[in-house]
């Protein structure tokens, strides 16, 4: 398994003890096995913060989800400050209903605007 992608919480409550202790875990095993763990963006941009700033690891990096980015953070651009820390992508399209997971290009993300921001390489995490 190359990635393991990690649905964080609401970012209301924000992550807690227990949480970071278990992606402490979860981070530790990763590095032993040579697996990227992609924290992915939902309805919790400041979880997805928290974490990727508590957790420096060249395992812990960020999944990018073009149509949870569309319909909880339009106005935010997470591909810019992440985007380096990018080791996996969910890409799908949205044409304006909450998660529809549409085929791109048939709903209303820029799909034009996303493929520029996302012009740097994906990082995989190698065996030393």
């Amino acid at each position: 398994v190359p990635a393991l992608v990690i649905h964080l919480p609401d970012a209301n409550p924000p992550l807690g003890a227990l949480g970071m202790s278990r992606s402490e875990t979860i981070l530790a095993e990763s590095e032993k096995r040579t697996v990227n763990v992609a924290f992915e963006n939902l309805n919790n941009i400041d979880n997805l913060s928290a974490m990727l700033s508590r957790f420096p690891s060249p395992n812990a990096g960020y999944c990018y989800d073009s149509c949870q980015h569309f319909n909880f953070s339009p106005g935010i651009d997470l591909l810019k400050p992440y985007g380096h820390r990018r080791t996996a992508l969910h890409l799908q399209d949205n044409g304006g209903t909450h998660n529809q997971h549409q085929l791109p290009p048939d709903g209303k993300i820029d799909w034009q605007d996303v493929m520029q921001k996302s012009r740097e390489p994906i990082i995989v995490a190698r065996p030393p």
